[in-house]
């Protein structure tokens, strides 16, 4: 989850810092989210109260060929999002952004990419 969300849906991403747990999470029930970062916390909190003793891992978007305008600022926040819910929820957090080797640049993006945003 993250990679459509981010490219349909940039308006409503949210940000991690921004989510109220208490009101998203009541026990086993959850009110309707509103951005990309509430939803996936209610993924996590899904995942790791049914299957309490999985390993949940978590990766974060990996470096794109192509941001236009301040596309990278958004990815980069959006990311660190995504890793302080894998955090939040005890999961483990990959980050394909920085450690990878997945770069911005046309080889690796055809290397690794199967379409320029999704890995293959």
């Amino acid at each position: 989850m993250g990679i459509n969300d981010f490219s349909y849906c940039r308006e409503t991403l949210g940000l991690y810092e921004d989510i109220d747990f208490t009101a998203l999470i009541n026990g086993s029930s959850y009110n309707e989210p509103t951005t990309t970062c509430e939803a996936y916390a209610i993924m996590l909190h899904k995942i790791t109260n049914r299957y309490p003793d999985a390993e949940v891992y978590c990766f974060t978007l990996p470096a794109k060929k192509n941001f236009v305008g301040n596309e990278e600022a958004v990815y980069v926040r959006y990311n660190s999002s995504l890793k302080k819910l894998a955090d939040h929820f005890g999961c483990i957090s990959v980050d394909t952004y920085h450690d990878s080797g997945i770069i911005r640049d046309k080889k690796t993006n055809e290397m690794y990419l199967a379409d320029g945003v999704h890995p293959n």
